[in-house]
């Protein structure tokens, strides 16, 4: 009886994970990127204009990454690694978010195309704790628990004969 129950739980928590996982992904890295754009737009702002009135890029870069916590760096657009409809993309929209979610951390980059120097700024940032990542793991703790809660029910109510006869 208790093997069967045991089986069950497994069975409906490795579902509900799953199940979880692939409903609420894209939503959530759609949630990132978008976030993420709204964020940061003043940010490059301030960057570029403090980049194009100072001579040593590199230790401007360092005091704003210091800053604003992210990870920036200026690249010619030739040396991105970036497929080639992403550049164009890029250069056209004048922003690109890349946003893998991963189980501990988020990686993030944003790419800013900087029309004066045919350029794009980089910020790279690593981090978890965000509200698109709490309303991810409620979410996530949700459908476990209705997941799991249907298939005791349903386990139980099998066995409701059972327990009646004794």
């Amino acid at each position: 009886m208790f093997t069967r129950l045991f089986m069950y739980l497994f069975i409906s928590l490795s579902f509900a994970i799953l199940l979880a996982v692939v409903l609420f992904d894209s939503l959530y890295v759609e949630g990132i990127k978008s976030d993420e754009i709204t964020n940061t737009r003043g940010i490059k702002e301030i960057v570029v204009d403090d980049l194009l009135t100072h001579k040593d890029i590199k230790s401007r870069l360092n005091y704003w990454s210091q800053r604003f916590n992210y990870q920036l760096s200026i690249q010619t657009i030739t040396k991105i690694k970036l497929e080639k409809s992403t550049i164009d993309k890029l250069i056209t929209t004048g922003v690109f978010v890349d946003a893998v979610s991963g189980w501990p951390v988020d990686d993030i980059s944003l790419y800013y195309y900087i029309d004066n120097c045919n350029c794009v700024l980089v910020m790279k940032k690593n981090y978890g704790s965000h509200g698109y990542f709490q309303t991810y793991w409620k979410s996530l703790l949700v459908i476990i628990i209705l997941v799991l809660s249907l298939f005791i029910f349903i386990y139980v109510h099998g066995h409701k004969q059972q327990v009646k006869k004794l």
